[in-house]
């Protein structure tokens, strides 16, 4: 790869996969705004060109906080 993928604590193999996984989840919110397409799942967050289908980034989010 062209950079580091480690930030989002997937094993470099599995980035795609897990990506698909992610995007792919029945709770994934799309929004467009626009060139890009702005995907928010329960664990992740991504951001992929609408165009080219390129993920331009991703992000792990953390888990919810239980009142503390």
């Amino acid at each position: 790869p062209l950079f580091p993928i480690s930030f989002i604590g997937f094993a470099p193999q599995d980035v795609m996969r897990q990506c698909i996984r992610c995007i792919a989840q029945p709770d994934a919110v799309y929004q467009r705004k626009g060139k890009n397409w702005y995907i928010t799942s329960a664990d992740c967050e991504f951001v992929v060109n609408a165009g080219s289908g390129t993920v331009i980034t991703a992000h792990r989010r953390p888990p919810p906080q239980n009142g503390s």
